[in-house]
């Protein structure tokens, strides 16, 4: 419901899933952000590790701060998009964490919170990137090697080496994590109060539990329905006709 891609995992299922999303935003006109996390995964030494053997396969570097990206999402999405001009621009954001960071939901309930999080953002308009797909692997694989090269260096200085000074964006940061905190903190005890206390509740709980059971098994997700209606609407009836975007 909030829009995410989901993917099986499997290139043949996505490959389709992709293509009828992008599709579907230009059939109906809308402009789009897509967020993509080419390595996949979170960083865990695990990882890390599966990471390194994949390089030693393929003959390319270890890597400790980043994981080889998998490229075939990528260069699908940039061709797929300039084939709808629905691609205007790509953003590179890495991520570091000067002090401490979770590793997962139990690091959050021992407590675990970064008491900073810093971001490096670099814009590439449509034009910077390359057009042949091999070329846009080398690129990928490119940036992944300077966002190690990059958090090495964070990580010696705690700040990446072109940014400029965030004091004044600190405190502001520091309010909204209060009052994301208290806000979900506020959901948290309604929930458990009417579980506790609504016969009503429970049951529309256990209702939505075997509703998203079955569409995440049958479906990619309620997007996914709304796209596959859209799609019958637009074939069956002829009411709906795609935009020249």
């Amino acid at each position: 419901m909030a829009g995410y891609l989901f993917i099986h995992r499997d290139w043949a299922k996505d490959q389709k899933v992709l293509a009828e999303h992008l599709d579907y935003y230009r059939s109906i006109g809308n402009t789009f952000q897509l967020l993509l996390f080419p390595e996949g995964t979170d960083l865990t030494p695990k990882t890390i590790e599966r990471s390194n053997k994949f390089a030693d396969d393929h003959n390319l570097p270890h890597l400790t701060k980043v994981l080889h990206p998998k490229t075939t999402g990528f260069t699908f999405l940039v061709n797929k998009m300039r084939q709808n001009k629905q691609l205007h621009a790509l953003y590179d954001i890495t991520v570091a964490y000067p002090h401490t960071y979770p590793q997962n939901e139990l690091d959050l309930f021992r407590g675990k919170f970064p008491e900073e999080v810093h971001f490096h953002i670099q814009r590439y308009s449509e034009q910077d990137l390359p057009h042949e797909e091999s070329q846009q692997v080398e690129w990928l694989k490119k940036r992944w090697m300077q966002k190690e090269e990059s958090l090495n260096q964070f990580y010696s200085t705690k700040q990446f080496k072109d940014s400029g000074s965030v004091s004044n964006r600190v405190q502001t940061l520091h309010n909204a994590l209060y009052l994301a905190f208290y806000f979900w903190t506020s959901i948290q005890v309604v929930v458990l109060y009417l579980t506790i206390y609504s016969s009503f509740f429970r049951w529309y709980t256990v209702f939505c539990i075997l509703s998203f059971s079955v569409i995440s098994v049958y479906t990619e997700g309620f997007q996914q329905l709304q796209v596959k209606y859209f799609n019958y609407l637009s074939q069956k009836i002829g009411c709906l006709k795609p935009k020249d975007t």
